[in-house]
C-alpha cells in the first residue's frame, strides 16, 4: 500500500517537455493531504467495524444466550405443566378411591345396623312373646289360684276389722268408714 510519504518522497525524472514542477509538488501536496485523510478514515473505520463486530458477537451470544434460556423456559413450563397434570391425576385417582372407601364404609356401617336393627327387633319380638306367655301362665294361675293367694274368706266382716283398726288410734269412724267405702268401690267389691 502506498504510504504518503511515499509519495512525498517519490522523485520524477525529468525530460524536455515536462510539467512545471512546482505545480505536480503543489498537486502532490494536495493529494497526500487527502490521502492522509482517507488513511485515517480507513482506519478509523476499521476501528469502529472491530468494536461493531465486537459488539454484534456479543449481542448474539447474548441472543443465543437469551433464546437458550427461552428454550430452556419452555421446557421448564411443559414439565411444570405435565407434573401439575399428573398431580391433578393422581390427586383425583386418590379422591375417587378415597370416595369409593368412604362409600364402601358406609354401606358396611348401613348394612351392620341394618342386621342390629333385625336383630334387636328379632329379640323384642321374642321378648313381646315371652311376656305374653309369662303373663298368660301367671294370669291362669291367679284364675285357677295356684299360689292359694284367695282363700274363701268371707268379706262381710271387713267392715268390722276397720271398725277395731280405727278405734284404738282414735280416728274418726265417719272418716274410716268413708275410706273403707272407698277402697272397695275401686276394688269393685261395693
Amino acid at each position: 500500500m502506498i504510504m504518503p510519504i511515499d509519495i512525498d518522497k517519490k522523485d520524477f525524472t525529468r525530460d524536455k517537455k515536462g510539467y512545471n514542477s512546482r505545480e505536480v509538488d503543489e498537486f502532490l501536496d494536495l493529494i497526500i493531504v487527502d490521502y492522509e485523510k482517507v488513511l485515517n478514515d480507513n482506519r478509523n473505520m476499521a476501528h469502529k467495524i472491530k468494536f461493531l463486530e465486537k459488539q454484534l458477537e456479543e449481542s448474539q451470544k447474548s441472543d443465543t444466550a437469551m433464546l437458550d434460556t427461552l428454550e430452556t423456559a419452555k421446557r421448564l413450563m411443559a414439565d411444570i405443566s405435565a407434573s401439575a397434570e399428573r398431580r391433578a391425576e393422581l390427586m383425583m385417582r386418590d379422591a375417587e378411591l378415597e370416595a369409593e372407601s368412604m362409600l364402601l364404609e358406609a354401606k358396611t356401617t348401613v348394612k351392620k345396623l341394618n342386621d342390629e336393627h333385625l336383630v334387636l327387633k328379632q329379640k323384642v319380638e321374642r321378648l313381646r312373646g315371652n311376656y305374653r306367655a309369662m303373663l298368660k301362665l301367671e294370669m291362669e294361675k291367679l284364675d285357677n289360684d295356684e299360689y292359694g293367694l284367695l282363700p274363701d274368706l268371707d268379706r262381710s266382716d271387713i267392715p268390722d276389722i276397720d271398725k277395731e283398726l280405727k278405734t284404738p288410734f282414735g280416728g274418726d269412724e265417719a272418716a274410716v268408714t268413708q275410706d273403707t267405702s272407698r277402697y272397695q268401690e275401686e276394688r269393685g267389691e261395693g
